[in-house]
């Protein structure tokens, strides 16, 4: 749905008034009840339709406490409008992710119910201002109605007509002086501007929600934009500053014991550190980033974290280890169904394949992940396939005019074939090109300063193999001075090996040794025998510390499975020694009765067997208690013997009297 048809839907909405209005949300309810089976499950969503269900009260200015609220619709009484307003947006963010449709449709009718209250209030009470609670309270269900359909339209990737309802809810409380509403809304106006890669506005916004924030510290908050704001930095190519934002952002989260944030964090230092050719850190912080997600279960950060892995692998030659990752990332989130994730995913597996030779596989995945992109309108993901398939077709011309130079080296009889190659090579070049300056155009309107340096060092190699050598120099130097800027190693080394084969191909050999020696210098930074070492050091610390993780995990599994079996015999050896004993005082109840009988039960047990088992059956009561007291008796004791003895004294101590009177009582009956 477009900004335009929104807006106008909206407006219609206005027209009809309440009695279109409650119609309305009477079918959308019966709708979300009967098709959202997983609402139904939903304890938050049934207790905001149930208070949906609820009659309105007589206009006026409501009284908007909870407790009040609870209390009339308790007694199956009536709620506000406002309030009305409010638990429509509410029930509309619940089902955002389920059922974004309905989630449109209840916040369109919240804002329009909030704009009826708006215009009734200043119509019949003849109120001018906004200063009243009614008029106020009527405005802030407005701005969140504005906000929930900016999310959503967000949500779909129309981050334009997100846009104009965020603006239009920054006015409201901007209007209101309602601080927290305006902190809010503008870093989320950031984040929209961030989805269209005008990064320039996306830091304009988050700085000014950041200053905000700062005088009230809100720490979680504060971290978010820091994250945010190094994010926009790095996608700038600007890594010191990404990394200056991130470091806040990590301290934040470390502070805060946030664990998502902390993950979050070390991805994003990974991604810094892989950027400017620090391999081994980038791994390591992954790898962290990977354990700390798999343990909290948050799947799409796992497969974020797989891919960025591949990443690594991939910049180290490792093809096979980086397709490994990047399949695994690739169905991890089609699973969850995540668009982006794919797109990039496929983006990757496409740059293996190309790297490898495979042109037209290559091509192949780049065209999936294109097609992905353009209808989610990701603009940064857009230019980088234009960019990949440009170099697919510029690699394809680089096997054909080898081919041809092979078929003149052979000196072929022929030589209609070597026309048709460089034919077919020239064609390759072109459509390249084009590919080439698609990707610049739309990198240069979103200010993507990486890719910048990376597709004018495209076409400046381009412009190399065709013979237009002054274009060359000019794209290629322009790369160049970019890479230094944004201090991307990566693209150091390759726009110095490009300025060097240009320069030995038009015989400046002194300029071409130069930049070689340069090329050389960051080559060796990147690549070395001591890094590789480092990158199998820990991936063997991974896999090692992964299968501790499970080993524990298995352990801990056996530890509770034996301590339940444990527990089961010692309650069973507890229940036979209490029978036992309990068999013993009966028998001895039975055996030694009162009356005539008694002379001939004497003569049969003497007194002495008598007293010995009163004594066993004592002697027994006291060690059995003794074990059913001794995990107590020894956490209050602390282990001290000392402690421990007084406690078996005291309960000697007990259970002496216990002994002397039943056994008085036993003796007195056979003396009778």
């Amino acid at each position: 749905m477009n900004n335009g048809k929104s807006l106008r839907y909206n407006e219609a909405l206005g027209s009809f008034g309440k009695l279109l209005r409650r119609s309305l949300f009477t079918v959308l309810l019966f709708y979300c009840s009967v098709y959202s089976p997983s609402l139904a499950q939903t304890t938050k969503v049934d207790s905001l339709q149930s208070l949906l269900k609820s009659p309105s009260c007589v206009e006026g200015v409501p009284d908007l406490s909870a407790e009040a609220i609870a209390r009339e619709v308790g007694r199956g009484g009536c709620i506000h409008d406002t309030t009305r307003i409010n638990t429509l947006n509410d029930l509309a963010w619940e089902l955002q992710y389920r059922n974004l449709d309905t989630a449109i449709l209840l916040s369109s009718q919240a804002l329009a119910l909030s704009e009826d209250i708006f215009y009734a209030l200043s119509e019949d009470a003849g109120i001018s201002d906004n200063s009243s609670l009614g008029k106020r309270s009527a405005l802030m269900g407005k701005a969140h109605s504005l906000w929930n359909l900016g999310a959503f339209y967000k949500v779909q990737s129309d981050f334009s007509a997100g846009l104009v309802y965020y603006h239009k809810a920054l006015k409201i409380y901007e209007d209101l002086e309602y601080v927290k509403g305006i902190s809010g809304i503008i870093g989320y106006i950031g984040l929209g501007y961030k989805q269209q890669a005008d990064y320039p506005k996306a830091l304009e916004y988050f700085f000014r929600a950041l200053s905000i924030l700062e005088k009230s510290d809100r720490k979680t908050d504060m971290r978010y934009w820091f994250q945010n704001i190094g994010t926009v930095y790095f996608d700038q190519g600007n890594y010191s500053q990404s990394l200056e934002f991130y470091s806040k952002a990590l301290r934040l989260a470390k502070q805060l014991g946030n664990k998502r944030s902390i993950a979050s964090g070390l991805g994003s230092f990974g991604n810094v550190y892989s950027k400017l050719g620090m391999y081994p850190k980038a791994l390591d912080s992954y790898f962290k980033a990977l354990r700390i997600n798999e343990e909290l279960d948050r799947k799409s950060s796992v497969a974020m974290n797989l891919g960025n892995i591949g990443n690594v692998y991939h910049e180290h030659k490792d093809y096979a280890k980086a397709l490994e990752y990047y399949q695994r990332a690739l169905k991890m989130d089609e699973e969850l169904g995540k668009k982006r994730g794919v797109a990039r995913h496929l983006g990757n597996i496409g740059i293996v394949y190309n790297n490898q030779g495979d042109h037209s596989k290559a091509l192949e995945y780049y065209f999936k992940a294109l097609n992905i992109d353009e209808e989610l309108g990701n603009k940064d993901g857009i230019a980088r396939h234009f960019g990949n398939i440009g170099n697919s077709y510029c690699d394809k011309g680089d096997s054909a005019f080898s081919a041809s130079k092979k078929l003149r080296e052979l000196d072929a009889v022929d030589n209609s074939h070597d026309t048709v190659v460089l034919t077919t090579s020239n064609k390759f070049f072109t459509v390249a090109l084009e590919y080439f300056l698609k990707a610049l155009k739309l990198d240069e309107k979103i200010g993507s300063k990486s890719g910048i340096t990376t597709w004018l060092g495209g076409i400046g190699s381009l412009y190399t193999k065709v013979g237009r050598f002054k274009e060359a120099e000019n794209y290629l130097l322009r790369s160049l001075a970019i890479a230094d800027t944004i201090e991307s190693l990566e693209d150091v080394r390759i726009g110095n090996q490009n300025l060097s084969k240009l320069y030995d191909t038009t015989g400046r050999y002194q300029l071409a040794l130069k930049h070689h020696i340069k090329y050389t210098t960051a080559k060796d930074s990147l690549f070395n025998q001591e890094k590789s070492k480092d990158i199998g050091k820990l991936e063997a610390k991974h896999e090692f510390e992964t299968a501790e993780t499970e080993r524990k995990r298995l352990e801990i599994e056996e530890l509770g499975l034996e301590n339940e079996r444990k527990s089961r015999r010692d309650n069973l050896q507890y229940s036979s020694i209490a029978i036992v004993l309990v068999l013993l005082v009966i028998s001895m109840v039975i055996v030694i009765p009162s009356g005539r009988s008694r002379r001939g039960i004497s003569q049969l047990i003497p007194l002495n067997l008598i007293e010995g088992v009163i004594f066993l059956t004592f002697l027994l009561f006291f060690e059995f208690t003794l074990v059913l007291l001794d995990p107590y008796i020894e956490s209050y004791s602390g282990g001290e013997p000392a402690y421990k003895l007084m406690f078996n004294a005291v309960l000697a101590g007990l259970i002496f009297p216990l002994h002397s009177f039943f056994e008085s009582k036993l003796k007195k009956r056979l003396a009778r």
